[in-house]
């Protein structure tokens, strides 16, 4: 059967001698809340660190959603998992993943539904770009000819990727 589709639930009464002749009856339908439109931008520029604002748009239906749960995992399908954070609170639409976060063997960010009895068993996921930005070629030529006194100009090759840098520090 798929998803949201309506199962049909008898109950019948047996004794030593027959079983009732008109069960008592339930429909019941399968409910289905994942998240939508998981997105994150690694803003930390180290290599092999992760940092950022992880965004997803909440289930259409959210009345059995308690929680959110977000996690690092080696797959799509959530395989070596790993907290980035405790559980999320529906109305929480966001997480922001601390800088340094170790990417380790990570892939991917899964995004998990969480009701009052489980957690669903197929995450939304999101696939990882560990964005990295170095400088490169630092000079300095000290311009200064007194000891212990520095004076010139600094000059770097900016990183290939500048997309998340706001600015130098030096």
């Amino acid at each position: 059967r798929g998803l949201g589709d309506v199962y049909k639930r008898q109950v019948y009464t047996r004794s030593a001698l027959a079983e009732q002749t008109t069960p008592a009856a339930l429909a019941l339908t399968d409910a289905i809340s994942s998240v939508s439109n998981v997105v994150f931008v690694d803003k930390d520029l180290d290599g092999t660190e992760l940092g950022g604002l992880v965004t997803w748009a909440a289930p259409g239906d959210v009345t059995h959603v308690t929680y959110y749960v977000v996690y690092l995992a080696t797959s799509s399908s959530g395989t070596g998992k790993s907290h980035v954070q405790g559980d999320l609170g529906v109305g929480t639409n966001q997480l922001s993943m601390l800088a340094d976060t170790p990417l380790g063997s990570n892939t991917h960010l899964v995004v998990y539904t969480k009701s009052s009895l489980v957690e669903q068993t197929t995450p939304v996921f999101f696939k990882l770009s560990d964005v990295v930005s170095y400088v490169s070629n630092v000079t300095f030529p000290d311009h200064d000819l007194d000891i212990t006194d520095l004076g010139g100009t600094m000059i770097w090759t900016a990183p290939g990727d500048i997309a998340e840098v706001t600015h130098y520090v030096v």
